[in-house]
C-alpha cells in the first residue's frame, strides 16, 4: 500500500481551504495495522489545522490508540 506525505495532504487541505471532509478508501483502517505510525503523525498534523471536523473509515483496532481517537 502507498501512503500519500502526510505534508502532501495538509497542503492539499489549505491551498484548498477545505473546513471539513471524509476518506472514504477503505483501505485506510489498514493504516493502524501496518503504519500506525504514519496514521498519529497524520492525525497529529490534521489537528493544528483550522477543520469543523473530518470523518474515516476505519477498523476496530483503533481503539488500540485512545489518543488519536479524543
Amino acid at each position: 500500500m502507498r501512503l500519500r506525505p502526510v505534508d502532501q495532504v495538509v497542503d492539499e487541505i489549505r491551498r484548498r481551504r477545505i473546513k471539513r471532509f471524509f476518506l472514504t478508501d477503505d483501505n485506510f483502517g489498514l493504516n493502524f495495522r501496518i503504519a500506525p505510525e504514519y496514521c498519529e503523525e497524520l492525525f497529529l498534523a490534521l489537528e493544528k489545522l483550522p477543520l469543523h471536523g473530518w470523518t474515516c473509515q476505519s477498523e476496530l483496532i483503533v481503539a488500540d490508540y485512545p489518543e488519536l481517537c479524543a
